[in-house]
């Protein structure tokens, strides 16, 4: 997968694979002044990482939705 690609392609690649390795298009400069785009392994991504990402981002808005809430309220 690409850094910009959705977490539901992550997780569809993730239903049929133990492990999708996240890759970065990075710019190689070569030594006569060419250059040319490779793909490089930026990271690798379990099924327990996107769950331990989504859970923690969840937690995240929750709270602060009920800060935002509370903030209302105090008001």
């Amino acid at each position: 997968v690409h850094l910009t690609d959705s977490l539901g392609k992550l997780s569809h690649i993730l239903k049929t694979d133990n492990f999708a390795p996240v890759v970065h298009d990075h710019i190689h400069y070569e030594a006569d002044g060419s250059t040319r785009q490779r793909q490089v392994v930026f990271g690798v991504v379990t099924a327990i990482d996107l769950l331990n990402y989504i859970t923690t981002h969840e937690r995240l808005d929750q709270s602060s939705s009920e800060c935002s809430l509370s903030d209302d309220v105090s008001l």
